[in-house]
Protein backbone atom coordinates (compact mmCIF):
# COMPACT_ATOMS: atom_id res chain seq x y z
CA UNK A 1 0.00 0.00 0.00
CA UNK A 2 1.38 3.63 -0.82
CA UNK A 3 1.91 6.32 1.70
CA UNK A 4 -0.93 8.12 0.17
CA UNK A 5 -3.41 4.97 0.66
CA UNK A 6 -2.24 4.42 3.85
CA UNK A 7 -2.28 7.99 4.96
CA UNK A 8 -6.06 8.26 3.64
CA UNK A 9 -7.20 4.85 5.44
CA UNK A 10 -6.01 6.00 8.46
CA UNK A 11 -7.58 7.54 11.22
CA UNK A 12 -5.77 10.41 12.01
CA UNK A 13 -5.63 11.05 7.51
CA UNK A 14 -9.11 11.02 7.21
CA UNK A 15 -9.96 13.02 10.54
CA UNK A 16 -7.29 15.81 8.66
CA UNK A 17 -8.76 15.76 5.25
CA UNK A 18 -12.42 16.50 7.16
CA UNK A 19 -10.78 19.68 9.28
CA UNK A 20 -8.78 21.29 5.96
CA UNK A 21 -11.45 20.91 4.17
CA UNK A 22 -13.80 22.06 6.75
CA UNK A 23 -11.40 25.23 6.83
CA UNK A 24 -11.50 25.80 3.08
CA UNK A 25 -15.59 25.62 3.72
CA UNK A 26 -15.11 28.12 6.31
CA UNK A 27 -13.38 30.24 4.11
CA UNK A 28 -15.97 30.72 1.47
CA UNK A 29 -18.72 30.75 4.07
CA UNK A 30 -16.64 33.96 5.40
CA UNK A 31 -16.54 35.52 1.84
CA UNK A 32 -19.48 34.56 0.84
CA UNK A 33 -20.76 36.76 3.84
CA UNK A 34 -19.56 39.70 2.91
CA UNK A 35 -20.56 39.82 -0.26
CA UNK A 36 -24.17 39.25 0.61
CA UNK A 37 -24.12 42.16 2.85
CA UNK A 38 -23.32 44.28 0.19
CA UNK A 39 -27.31 44.03 -0.07
CA UNK A 40 -27.32 46.71 2.90
CA UNK A 41 -25.62 48.77 0.66
CA UNK A 42 -28.59 48.72 -2.44
CA UNK A 43 -29.02 47.21 -5.77
CA UNK A 44 -26.53 48.88 -7.04
CA UNK A 45 -23.92 47.69 -5.38
CA UNK A 46 -25.32 44.23 -5.00
CA UNK A 47 -25.71 43.93 -8.21
CA UNK A 48 -22.25 44.98 -8.95
CA UNK A 49 -20.60 42.72 -7.06
CA UNK A 50 -22.67 39.90 -8.63
CA UNK A 51 -21.83 41.01 -12.03
CA UNK A 52 -18.12 41.65 -11.10
CA UNK A 53 -18.21 37.49 -9.96
CA UNK A 54 -20.04 36.70 -13.31
CA UNK A 55 -17.21 38.65 -15.69
CA UNK A 56 -14.93 36.20 -14.13
CA UNK A 57 -15.89 33.58 -16.58
CA UNK A 58 -13.71 30.19 -16.52
CA UNK A 59 -12.02 31.37 -13.73
CA UNK A 60 -15.38 31.45 -11.83
CA UNK A 61 -16.04 28.04 -13.08
CA UNK A 62 -12.73 26.82 -11.99
CA UNK A 63 -13.26 27.45 -8.51
CA UNK A 64 -17.04 26.62 -8.21
CA UNK A 65 -15.57 23.35 -9.72
CA UNK A 66 -13.05 23.59 -6.68
CA UNK A 67 -15.57 24.20 -4.19
CA UNK A 68 -18.07 21.60 -5.52
CA UNK A 69 -14.94 19.49 -5.01
CA UNK A 70 -13.73 20.10 -1.75
CA UNK A 71 -17.63 19.93 -0.29
CA UNK A 72 -17.93 16.51 -1.89
CA UNK A 73 -14.36 15.54 0.17
CA UNK A 74 -15.57 16.80 3.30
CA UNK A 75 -18.97 15.09 2.96
CA UNK A 76 -17.24 11.64 1.51
CA UNK A 77 -14.75 11.42 4.11
CA UNK A 78 -17.08 12.55 6.86
CA UNK A 79 -19.46 9.81 6.20
CA UNK A 80 -16.81 7.53 6.17
CA UNK A 81 -15.98 8.12 9.35
CA UNK A 82 -19.18 7.78 10.99
CA UNK A 83 -19.94 4.54 9.03
CA UNK A 84 -16.55 3.32 10.40
CA UNK A 85 -17.47 4.47 14.06
CA UNK A 86 -20.51 2.51 13.60
CA UNK A 87 -19.60 -0.41 12.88
CA UNK A 88 -16.43 -0.23 14.94
CA UNK A 89 -18.13 -1.97 18.56
CA UNK A 90 -15.42 -0.36 20.31
CA UNK A 91 -15.26 2.58 18.74
CA UNK A 92 -19.25 3.00 19.58
CA UNK A 93 -18.49 2.34 23.17
CA UNK A 94 -15.55 5.05 23.09
CA UNK A 95 -17.55 7.58 21.53
CA UNK A 96 -20.77 6.76 23.45
CA UNK A 97 -18.60 7.25 26.65
CA UNK A 98 -17.33 10.58 25.43
CA UNK A 99 -20.57 12.11 24.24
CA UNK A 100 -20.93 14.08 28.14
CA UNK A 101 -17.64 15.63 26.87
CA UNK A 102 -18.34 16.63 23.79
CA UNK A 103 -20.01 19.98 22.40
CA UNK A 104 -23.39 20.86 22.00
CA UNK A 105 -22.33 21.66 18.13
CA UNK A 106 -20.25 18.82 18.10
CA UNK A 107 -23.60 16.50 18.68
CA UNK A 108 -25.61 18.57 16.20
CA UNK A 109 -22.89 18.20 13.26
CA UNK A 110 -24.92 15.24 11.59
CA UNK A 111 -28.19 17.08 11.83
CA UNK A 112 -26.92 20.58 10.71
CA UNK A 113 -25.06 18.54 8.36
CA UNK A 114 -28.21 17.12 6.76
CA UNK A 115 -29.92 20.40 6.91
CA UNK A 116 -27.64 22.61 5.10
CA UNK A 117 -26.85 20.42 2.90
CA UNK A 118 -31.58 20.27 1.96
CA UNK A 119 -30.48 23.85 2.01
CA UNK A 120 -28.12 23.63 -0.74
CA UNK A 121 -30.94 22.40 -3.60
CA UNK A 122 -33.58 24.91 -2.47
CA UNK A 123 -31.09 28.25 -2.54
CA UNK A 124 -28.99 27.31 -6.09
CA UNK A 125 -32.37 26.82 -7.55
CA UNK A 126 -33.56 30.05 -6.28
CA UNK A 127 -30.83 32.12 -6.22
CA UNK A 128 -27.81 30.61 -9.09
CA UNK A 129 -30.29 28.61 -11.58
CA UNK A 130 -33.00 31.55 -11.54
CA UNK A 131 -33.49 33.71 -14.34
CA UNK A 132 -32.19 37.53 -12.33
CA UNK A 133 -34.18 39.53 -14.75
CA UNK A 134 -37.64 37.77 -14.00
CA UNK A 135 -40.86 39.02 -12.89
CA UNK A 136 -39.75 37.61 -9.73
CA UNK A 137 -37.33 40.31 -9.13
CA UNK A 138 -39.55 43.21 -9.68
CA UNK A 139 -40.15 45.51 -7.14
CA UNK A 140 -43.04 47.98 -7.30
CA UNK A 141 -42.94 47.45 -11.44
CA UNK A 142 -39.00 48.03 -11.37
CA UNK A 143 -36.61 45.20 -12.18
CA UNK A 144 -33.76 44.95 -9.71
CA UNK A 145 -32.40 41.86 -11.21
CA UNK A 146 -30.80 39.72 -8.52
CA UNK A 147 -31.52 42.03 -5.79
CA UNK A 148 -34.56 41.82 -6.33
CA UNK A 149 -34.93 38.35 -6.85
CA UNK A 150 -33.58 38.00 -3.16
CA UNK A 151 -35.54 41.14 -1.93
CA UNK A 152 -38.84 39.43 -2.46
CA UNK A 153 -37.67 36.05 -1.58
CA UNK A 154 -37.29 37.18 1.81
CA UNK A 155 -40.88 38.50 2.09
CA UNK A 156 -41.76 35.27 2.77
CA UNK A 157 -41.84 34.48 6.25
CA UNK A 158 -41.64 30.88 5.82
CA UNK A 159 -38.68 31.25 3.63
CA UNK A 160 -37.01 33.49 5.95
CA UNK A 161 -37.52 31.69 9.09
CA UNK A 162 -36.22 28.23 7.21
CA UNK A 163 -33.35 30.53 5.82
CA UNK A 164 -32.41 31.87 9.52
CA UNK A 165 -32.55 27.79 10.87
CA UNK A 166 -29.78 26.91 8.19
CA UNK A 167 -27.74 30.02 8.93
CA UNK A 168 -28.21 28.39 12.78
CA UNK A 169 -26.88 25.19 11.80
CA UNK A 170 -24.10 26.68 9.83
CA UNK A 171 -22.67 28.37 12.64
CA UNK A 172 -22.96 25.37 14.85
CA UNK A 173 -20.91 23.69 11.77
CA UNK A 174 -17.92 26.82 11.81
CA UNK A 175 -18.05 26.58 15.28
CA UNK A 176 -16.82 22.66 15.35
CA UNK A 177 -15.02 22.96 12.46
CA UNK A 178 -12.99 25.73 13.61
CA UNK A 179 -11.98 23.92 16.53
CA UNK A 180 -11.42 20.72 15.14
CA UNK A 181 -8.92 22.16 12.63
CA UNK A 182 -7.18 23.17 15.36
CA UNK A 183 -7.07 20.54 17.56
CA UNK A 184 -7.00 17.89 14.47
CA UNK A 185 -3.47 19.50 13.53
CA UNK A 186 -2.08 20.23 17.02
CA UNK A 187 -1.51 24.42 15.97
CA UNK A 188 -1.71 25.17 19.08
CA UNK A 189 -0.67 24.04 22.99
CA UNK A 190 -3.70 22.44 25.41
CA UNK A 191 -4.04 25.23 27.20
CA UNK A 192 -5.21 27.54 24.85
CA UNK A 193 -8.24 25.26 24.29
CA UNK A 194 -10.55 26.93 26.27
CA UNK A 195 -9.84 30.50 24.31
CA UNK A 196 -9.83 28.51 21.05
CA UNK A 197 -13.44 27.23 21.79
CA UNK A 198 -14.33 31.10 23.05
CA UNK A 199 -12.80 32.36 19.60
CA UNK A 200 -14.85 29.55 17.58
CA UNK A 201 -18.11 29.83 19.30
CA UNK A 202 -17.92 33.35 18.52
CA UNK A 203 -16.99 32.79 14.99
CA UNK A 204 -20.27 30.59 14.63
CA UNK A 205 -22.43 33.33 16.42
CA UNK A 206 -21.51 36.30 14.10
CA UNK A 207 -21.49 34.48 11.19
CA UNK A 208 -25.28 32.77 12.34
CA UNK A 209 -26.01 36.54 12.69
CA UNK A 210 -24.68 38.43 9.90
CA UNK A 211 -26.27 36.04 7.88
CA UNK A 212 -29.67 35.94 9.31
CA UNK A 213 -29.63 40.36 9.65
CA UNK A 214 -30.31 40.06 5.77
CA UNK A 215 -33.92 38.82 5.83
CA UNK A 216 -34.73 39.85 8.99
CA UNK A 217 -33.47 43.64 7.81
CA UNK A 218 -35.50 43.18 4.33
CA UNK A 219 -38.64 42.53 6.26
CA UNK A 220 -38.25 45.37 8.61
CA UNK A 221 -37.27 47.58 5.42
CA UNK A 222 -40.56 46.42 3.31
CA UNK A 223 -42.80 47.31 5.96
CA UNK A 224 -41.43 50.80 6.92
CA UNK A 225 -41.69 51.33 3.32
CA UNK A 226 -45.12 50.43 3.09
CA UNK A 227 -45.91 52.78 6.48
CA UNK A 228 -44.44 55.76 5.00
CA UNK A 229 -45.30 55.45 0.86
Amino acid sequence: MSAVKRYLSSSIGKKQIIAASGFLLIVYVVLHLIGNLLIFAGPDAFNGYTEKLHSLGLVLRLIEFGLASVFVIHIGFTAKVVMENRWARSERYNVSDASETRSFAAKMMAYSGSLILLFLFFHLADFTFADPYSQASEIRDINFGLYGLVYNSFLNPVRSIFYILVMVAVGLHVSHSAQSLVQTFGLMPAKYKPLIRRCSIGLGIVVTVLFSSIPIYIMIHRNFWSFFN
